[in-house]
């Protein structure tokens, strides 16, 4: 292979964010937690701890993509835990995304996230336009994660691939 030790280097680095990513995930859930329940939390805290599905996604991505390439590779025969549950992952980041959606619509209000503070404003507030163009991203955002969760089955990866024990 051409680029073995660049593809090392990536899947090693990208290993390396992908737990630090979630070790901040979960530390930011938990202080989110401890402030909803302790401090009674506001609206916002609650979006904030929503809009956290973001980090928990992009460090399962980084852990994932390693496997994926060490079994696409065929440098392992068998695709790593987290490729073997990719599907259902995705399908459950899916529900939060179409259920976030839903509350978000339902309720009246559109939570917005810059540099890491959210803020809730009332939907009737904003301009129809960024209505319809936040709920086009909400259907890409579920049309990519289903054809990300359909392409692991097709290659194998999950759907009905047991573990193997030993």
């Amino acid at each position: 292979m051409k680029n073995n030790g660049l593809m090392n280097l990536y899947c090693f680095v990208s290993s390396v964010l992908g737990a630090l990513v979630l070790v901040w995930a979960v530390a930011s859930y938990g202080v989110a937690l401890h402030r909803l329940l302790v401090e009674g939390g506001s609206l916002q805290i609650v979006w904030t701890m929503l809009n956290l599905r973001h980090l928990l996604f992009l460090g399962l991505l980084l852990l994932g993509v390693p496997q994926l390439y060490r079994f696409v590779s065929g440098r392992s025969k068998t695709p790593g835990w987290l490729l073997r549950r990719g599907e259902y992952i995705l399908y459950v980041f899916i529900l939060l995304v179409i259920g976030q959606a839903i509350w978000q619509f339902g309720t009246g209000r559109v939570a917005s996230c810059l540099g890491g503070v959210c803020s809730v404003s009332e939907l009737t507030a904003r301009p129809m336009v960024e209505t319809i163009l936040s709920g086009a991203m909400i259907f890409v955002k579920v049309l990519i994660m289903y054809g990300m969760a359909q392409s692991l089955r097709v290659m194998g990866c999950s759907g009905g691939v047991r573990d193997e024990v030993g």
